[in-house]
């Protein structure tokens, strides 16, 4: 972490908030993971929840690509294609929204403070629309989608078009993440980024310039 850029990040300095949602917002990671578990225990292959952790806010056929070919398995695109149909119903079959705490109240905060909001995450919108509730969504001025982008995480693409879509420059936003993929997204993308350490511990997030046990701490950081 670059000790030298922390003072930086004040709200003084800033125009917006680009969130990521799974592991920041909700706590979905733990259903994401199980159902890709369940998924690939369907077909005869083991894969560990860390695994899918450290692959959190990848495109869905990003992401069976590398495990397969972890596992050194060849699979043609329908293939991929209908494990990642298979993964997405388990999904919505087993998620149960949870709000991390603190987050609607930072969020509320941060626009009581004239502060924009965004969203970025890897998950597809169909998800999104079952995951978020209503009253969080309707927080944020811009949402992008892991369907909305050519490019997923760790492309800087997903953070690009936030930044578009604000009309504002890396200089003028700060990301709040939880994985190392969307850590090298958002700083490819030239902004700077906190992590919370929700699914991971801090030394696997070390491209954050700071990282935070939960997002109420964060919080404290930020609003302080």
């Amino acid at each position: 972490m670059d000790e030298t850029r922390l003072e930086k990040i004040t709200l003084n300095t800033i125009a917006a908030v680009i969130f990521d949602m799974d592991g920041v917002i909700i706590n979905g990671m733990p259903y994401h993971a199980q159902a890709w578990k369940e998924t690939f225990q369907a077909v005869g292959l083991h894969i560990t929840l860390e695994e899918v952790y450290e692959r959190e806010g990848e495109a869905g056929t990003a992401a069976v690509a590398h495990f397969l070919k972890e596992r050194d398995v060849n699979a043609s695109l329908s293939e991929v294609e209908a494990l990642i149909c298979k993964k997405e119903t388990r999904y919505k079959e087993i998620v149960q929204v949870e709000v991390f705490e603190g987050a609607s109240e930072l969020l509320v905060e941060l626009q009581t403070r004239g502060k924009r909001l965004a969203l970025v995450t890897g998950t597809a919108r169909h998800e999104l629309e079952i995951s978020l509730p209503q009253e969080i969504k309707a927080k944020f001025e811009i949402i992008i989608t892991g369907d909305a982008v050519e490019k997923g995480k760790p492309d800087p693409e997903p953070y690009q078009r936030a930044l578009s879509a604000l009309r504002l420059t890396p200089e003028q936003a700060i990301v709040i993440e939880n994985a190392p993929l969307g850590i090298q997204s958002a700083r490819a993308a030239g902004l700077r980024c906190l992590a919370v350490e929700t699914s991971l511990a801090c030394e696997r997030l070390s491209g954050a310039e700071l990282c935070f046990p939960n997002i109420s701490v964060l919080s404290e950081y930020l609003l302080s």
